[in-house]
């Protein structure tokens, strides 16, 4: 039986990752993604100049199939790769049970199913983590230099993939020097390898840090965010309504039950789990950055410090607990209305794309809008911004800076959204244009979104 428990696990989570795939709406950040992934590599390259992050991730939706649920796939590809290396960890610190709870476990976990379903980098950064670790528990027993090797690649590619994948590398560092100083000779020169391999990405870290792009659309950081972040590890699920304190009582009292049956055992996991949460904490007292897609890689930690602690009879009642609530969660996350995954950006731009003329021009309000509008519309519609932004040159030269051609449309189809960078600004609009062209109708209307179409004097 023991043989069939991986390719199970595996089913399920793939299961979860693609259930109602294609009914996540994408968002400015994906449809940013898709729209870069789709320019000619030296253009993607020279947008990093203009991004917070490392080209890595848009060259890799580059070469894989193009189109939103492809992008989708590949991070719930990412994800249930994630799954697999969580079963090999679990199995090689507790056992053959251990690694199946475990894994099953992650499969289930709300947060991780929700970047698995992303288009951004955050699944494949976690992907990449795992495997850092999982190679690093490998090299640290046989002493291989191939595993060494292997692990430095692994760690190098998890920063290109996102930043933040330091805070993992700060764990590791941690855990080495405290409790593995036997093997702190190969370590040293397995860092230098980190460090080689990611030489050529340090000046473009070096702009964005300097440049200060992280992190300025958040509020100020609070300590009550680190807990928030942990009950979306169990009952909670990113955006949701609702109090998130009892899942985050749940989320710590877990762990906490799994470290007191595991001791020692438990070092690693612990570090993987918590390091991060503080060094994103401590970073984010200077210019908040504390998000929890920048947390997503310790989510496989926290399902194997539960489900290591679970594998027996006496421990079940963790797992079984922590399943139990996290299908509750993927419960909301997939039948509860949820703005942020389900925008009728979508079914605005199906609506437009069926009574689009030729000569007509689509006007937004904010580039929340319009960037996913230039997804789905594609180039072959004329679209631009009200107020079009000049700041990110590199960037723009791959996806467009927005700006409108010049010339008087026959029609125009004004499309309004919120914007929280400019509050109240598209109401100025709707109320300029109806000045200006009186002649109009409204095509589509929610509490998000307005599509008016106006015809030209």
């Amino acid at each position: 039986m023991k043989r069939f428990w991986l390719p199970l696990v595996l089913v399920l989570a793939l299961a979860v990752r693609l259930f109602h795939l294609g009914e996540r709406v994408l968002w400015f950040d994906e449809a940013v993604s898709l729209l870069v992934a789709k320019a000619n590599v030296s253009d993607i390259v020279a947008a990093a100049q203009d991004d917070t992050h490392s080209p890595f991730y848009y060259l890799a939706l580059h070469f894989w199939p193009r189109g939103e649920l492809a992008a989708r796939g590949f991070s719930a590809a990412c994800g249930v790769l994630s799954v697999a290396l969580v079963f090999l960890i679990g199995r090689k610190l507790g056992g053959a049970a251990a690694g199946a709870v475990s894994a099953g476990l992650m499969a289930l976990c709300p947060l991780h199913v929700w970047y698995s379903q992303e288009v951004r980098m955050y699944a494949l950064q976690t992907l990449l983590v795992t495997a850092s670790w999982w190679l690093l528990f490998l090299a640290l027993d046989s002493r291989c230099w191939r595993c060494w090797t292997a692990y430095a690649v692994a760690a190098a590619l998890s920063l290109y993939a996102q930043y933040m994948s330091a805070f993992a590398l700060g764990a590791q560092w941690l855990y080495v020097l405290w409790f593995r100083r036997d093997a702190l000779r190969p370590w040293v020169l397995a860092q230098a390898g980190v460090a080689l391999l990611f030489a050529p990405c340090v000046p473009l870290f070096m702009h964005h840090l300097v440049g200060g792009t992280f992190g300025f659309w958040l509020g100020k950081f609070s300590w009550n965010d680190p807990p928030r972040f942990f009950a979306l590890l169990s009952g909670a699920i990113p955006k949701n309504p609702g109090s998130y304190w009892p899942w985050v009582t749940l989320s710590i009292g877990l762990p906490v039950v799994a470290v007191v049956r595991q001791g020692k055992k438990a070092i690693p996991l612990l570090l993987w789990l918590l390091v991060p949460v503080a060094l994103l904490a401590l970073v984010s007292l200077r210019t908040n950055a504390f998000l929890p897609r920048a947390l997503l890689m310790v989510t496989p930690a926290f399902a194997l410090l539960v489900g290591c602690a679970a594998a027996d009879k006496k421990g079940a009642v963790l797992a079984v607990v922590l399943a139990t609530v996290n299908l509750f969660a993927l419960q909301r996350y997939y039948f509860t209305g949820n703005p942020w995954i389900r925008s009728p950006l979508r079914d605005a731009t199906e609506m437009v794309a069926k009574e689009i003329q030729p000569g007509d021009t689509v006007v937004h309000s904010s580039r929340f809008s319009y960037r996913s509008f230039q997804f789905y519309l594609d180039d072959k519609v004329t679209q631009g911004l009200v107020r079009p932004d000049d700041d990110q040159p590199a960037l723009y030269r791959a996806i467009g800076n927005g700006r409108l051609p010049a010339g008087t449309p026959r029609r125009v189809w004004l499309v309004l959204w919120p914007d929280f960078q400019q509050p109240g600004f598209h109401n100025q609009v709707l109320a300029q244009m109806n000045t200006r062209h009186p002649r109009h109708r409204e095509v589509f209307s929610s509490p998000q979104l307005l599509v008016m179409l106006y015809e030209a004097r």
